[in-house]
Order: structure tokens, then C-alpha cells, then sequence
């Protein structure tokens, strides 16, 4: 929900929340890093006029993409490991 209600610092902190409560795989919590990494150094290039507008739409879409892929992954690798206990 908060990705559809465009809130997304606030979608990256409850991600990382949850990855910390649920996943024992390290490489969750990097690749949250790095979409929060990503989401910050896009805003800021938005902020200083370092990106145009078009290119700040298409990468912050890319960035929302790869978060709801993330998730969709997740959720489906600990759904097999409860599954299978």
C-alpha cells in the first residue's frame, strides 16, 4: 500500500523491517540497502537538478518495479520454507 500511495521512504523502511524480521539471508538485507541507496542518490540528484525530470520518472519507475519484484521474491522463497517445515 505504501508504494501505491507513492510513500516511498516509508515502503523502503517497513521492507527493511520485514526482511530483518523474516529472512535469514543476508543478500535481502543488501539489496534492500541498495534500492534505499538508490531511492536517496535519485532524490537528491532530483532535488540539485543533477537528473531531468523524464529521467527521474523512468528511473524512480524502475526502482518501485525492482522493490515489487523484491517482495513478490520474497514472499514466495519464505512461503516455500514454511511449506516445507
Amino acid at each position: 500500500m505504501l508504494i501505491a500511495e507513492d510513500n516511498i521512504r516509508q515502503a523502503i523502511k517497513k521492507l527493511l523491517d520485514f526482511v530483518k524480521d523474516f529472512s535469514d539471508d543476508s543478500a535481502d538485507k543488501h539489496e534492500v540497502i541498495i534500492i534505499s541507496s538508490n531511492y536517496h542518490r535519485l532524490q537528491r540528484e532530483s532535488r540539485t537538478g543533477l537528473i531531468n525530470v523524464k529521467d527521474s520518472i523512468q528511473q524512480r519507475n524502475s526502482l518501485l518495479f525492482q522493490m515489487l519484484e523484491f517482495i513478490d521474491d520474497l514472499i514466495d522463497r519464505l512461503s516455500l520454507l514454511k511449506e516445507v517445515a
